[in-house]
């Protein structure tokens, strides 16, 4: 059961990654606009309040190894998105190049979010 929970807290965390990658450019009206507004700031809050983890890894850490934090033994703790990218690109990405280029990209897509949102 606890996989299973795992493992959905896993998709869930893709669909979100996957919403504050494309839903800027999703033409779902203002409401969906609205909430990207807010959704973009608050995962940046929660990273920096969570010293760069999602809360979402701290569940799974929770749930498979009863830790809040277990970075040795999940190599996602703290860069989901990093780990996924190293194995993707079969290179080392450093943590400080990956934070900078995410915060930059997502800053970009709430910017671009917001002058569509200010134009409706």
């Amino acid at each position: 059961m606890k996989h299973r929970i795992v493992k959905s807290l896993t998709i869930l965390h893709w669909v979100l990654v996957g919403y504050a990658l494309i839903g800027w450019v999703w033409p779902s009206g203002e409401t969906w606009r609205w909430i990207y507004a807010i959704y973009i700031p608050t995962i940046m809050l929660q990273w920096w309040f969570n010293k760069g983890v999602c809360i979402i890894n701290n569940i799974e850490n929770l749930l498979l190894y009863g830790k809040w934090r277990n970075p040795s033994e999940n190599t996602a703790d703290g860069a989901f998105v990093l780990s996924a990218l190293q194995r993707l690109t079969g290179r080392e990405i450093s943590y400080l190049v990956y934070n900078v280029f995410l915060h930059i990209l997502l800053t970009g897509f709430w910017l671009l979010n917001m002058r569509e949102l200010l134009s409706l």
